[in-house]
């Protein structure tokens, strides 16, 4: 008797196991192809706010994503101190006293190349197509805005002051590697 309860049933619409879920008896088809499609749509979602960050971050573009917005303002901005620490050291190895020079911006811009790009916006850049945006300049208009924000941060952090650098991204095209590019189509 007990053998007998273990064992699936099978009716004309279903298979009932010990493992069934109500929404599989009320349809017959099972609804785990929605939620990992749910899955992935949250995820090409996401990677596309990646994107859409390396072109704006102008506070009106962050309402229907804030919290993802904020995140990714904060890691950058962490990343841009670091990349200023860096500097900081090398300008103190090479002058001994930083004290006696100001802020020299062609500095800056030797100090960012695009390796150094590459780096402070990895966690970005991985949800790009790479190909297509070295071919469309896109990089290195990136460059500048790295450059930009080391400038607006070196003396204290000041995420208005990086927000504003948007006008120099607003019209770069930043290509998606899942090919949607939903970034670069936007009208900004």
């Amino acid at each position: 008797m007990y053998l007998s309860m273990q064992t699936p049933v099978a009716n004309t619409f279903n298979i009932i196991s010990p493992n069934f879920n109500s929404s599989t008896l009320a349809s017959g088809v099972s609804q785990m192809p929605k939620q990992k499609d749910m899955v992935k749509a949250n995820r090409d979602f996401l990677k596309e706010l990646k994107c859409l960050f390396l072109r704006v971050q102008e506070k009106r573009f962050q309402g229907f994503a804030n919290r993802n917005f904020s995140d990714f303002q904060n890691k950058f901005l962490d990343s841009v101190e670091e990349a200023i620490e860096i500097f900081k050291e090398k300008r103190l190895r090479v002058n001994k006293d930083t004290t006696a020079f100001s802020l020299d911006e062609n500095e800056i811009i030797s100090f960012v190349n695009e390796n150094l790009t590459l780096n402070i916006l990895q966690r970005w850049l991985s949800m790009t197509n790479m190909t297509k945006l070295r071919d469309q300049n896109s990089l290195h208009v990136l460059q500048r805005f790295v450059q930009g924000s080391l400038i607006v941060n070196y003396d204290s952090r000041d995420t208005d002051a990086t927000k504003s650098l948007d006008k120099i991204t607003k019209k770069i095209a930043v290509p998606s590697r899942n090919g949607k590019n939903i970034a670069s189509n936007l009208e900004l």
